[in-house]
């Protein structure tokens, strides 16, 4: 009978400490590339039904980790490719834009772009268009930055794209440019920077000339997500 007990005792102690070091892998619930924002503001991983109920405005292709600095927790690119368009309808001027090549800053170049139309009348007919169909969700042109970022993760965000019946974001077409809000410095006047599918790199390129965009939209206020 003591062995038996023993025996036992010895069984509880070894199933004890196996529980102790199994691994178990809890459901990673933080922003991740690939996410999918739907129209009611959820971001969480594509769910066909939530598509139908709520459709889908974007997906996310960069996570800020350091979401104290300005509260923005990532951002998402939209579904569509804009029309091709001049950035700036004028030569000769500039649009005050930040032109820092680090900066995530689109939402600012952005807005400067529209305000120096509205109170000095320099035409962006990009900018017009990126107002005027944004549906009031708050879409920017990105800048130089973050147009780098969204590219080098286009793969996982063309699976995405697919799945919500989205316009893939780039391709090997050496014929596809897409703009983004930076300028050059020190030629701001005649200069932005415009992303080349041919080479894989930002290209200094005339504001006049006409390409289309790929929106962003910040992603905020996620973390009740399901």
């Amino acid at each position: 009978m003591k062995t038996l007990q023993t025996i036992a005792s010895m069984c509880t102690a070894l199933l004890m400490i196996a529980g102790c070091d199994a691994h178990i892998e809890l459901p990673d619930k933080g922003l991740k590339v690939g996410d999918v924002m739907y129209g009611n503001g959820t971001v969480m991983p594509f769910d066909s039904a939530e598509a139908v109920r709520n459709g889908v405005i974007g997906v996310v292709f960069y996570v800020n980790h350091d979401i104290e600095s300005n509260g923005v927790q990532g951002y998402a690119v939209t579904l569509e490719e804009t029309p091709a368009l001049a950035l700036c309808d004028t030569l000769g001027v500039e649009q005050e834009t930040s032109c820092d090549m680090e900066a995530l800053d689109g939402s600012m170049n952005t807005f400067k772009i529209r305000e120096k139309q509205t109170s000095d009348g320099i035409g962006s007919p990009l900018g017009s268009y990126v107002t005027e169909n944004s549906g009031n969700k708050g879409v920017f042109i990105p800048s130089a930055k973050q147009m780098d970022i969204l590219i080098k993760n286009r793969e996982t965000v063309n699976l995405m794209m697919e799945r919500c019946n989205g316009d893939f974001v780039g391709t090997d077409n050496p014929d596809c440019w897409y703009w983004t809000s930076t300028e050059v410095k020190e030629k701001a006047t005649e200069y932005a920077w415009c992303y080349s599918m041919a080479n894989g790199q930002l290209n200094e390129t005339l504001k006049n000339r006409v390409y289309p965009t790929r929106t962003i939209i910040e992603v905020r206020n996620c973390d009740g997500r399901k």
